[in-house]
């Protein structure tokens, strides 16, 4: 089951509207992204081949440079225009369909929301790859390398952050999900008054 139905499920009737236009400001935050994600591609920027560092393994003499950097700006390129391509159609038909529609075009469409949000993300990860690759050529691959580890350490924080928030979204309200309220302290006093002998 999509977890759009999931959440469908877990929705009274009466908010069914409210979904509906938290679903479409999220839509509009995805095709934002990545539209922002677009200005930045380099695809049309090309690789200085001729550097060369010393004792360097990159080698664009011996590795084709330009080819990665292509692939993956390509690969950027086309990710991002279709989730911006995606979330405006979707946000356009779902303006125009009834209210009393919203819960039947989730069901007809029912990876509407996954899809554009799966698209910014690769699209994401190959600008991200192809500005460390580019920064690799630039630059050598000896400083770059120590600026490389927090860069990954940063991408499998937002992995690992992404992978914990759809468990949550999907399973709740399971009871390892649900928070419990807090019980209330005690109303006696913390020291026991004085008996009268």
């Amino acid at each position: 089951m999509p977890a759009i139905h999931h959440l469908l499920e877990q929705t009274q009737e009466g908010d069914v509207e409210k979904v509906r236009e938290e679903m479409i400001s999220a839509f509009a935050t995805v095709g934002v992204v990545a539209a922002l994600v677009l200005t930045m591609d380099k695809m049309s920027e090309k690789v200085d081949e001729e550097m060369d560092f010393d004792g360097d393994w990159l080698d664009c003499d011996r590795i084709a440079c330009s080819e990665i950097h292509v692939v993956l700006s390509c690969v950027s390129f086309m990710c991002c225009v279709h989730a911006v391509a995606f979330t405006t159609c979707v946000v356009l038909w779902l303006s125009l369909t009834p209210p009393k529609a919203t819960k039947d075009f989730f069901y007809t469409f029912p990876l509407s929301m996954v899809r554009p949000a799966e698209a910014m993300m690769v699209g994401m990860a190959a600008w991200a790859l192809d500005q460390m690759f580019l920064a690799f050529v630039r630059h050598g691959t000896h400083v770059m390398m120590w600026l490389a580890i927090p860069a990954a350490g940063l991408t499998g924080h937002c992995l690992v952050m992404w992978w914990h928030m759809r468990k949550f979204a999907w399973h709740w309200p399971d009871p390892q999900y649900v928070r419990q309220p807090r019980t209330e302290p005690s109303e006696q006093p913390l020291i026991p008054p004085n008996n009268a002998s």
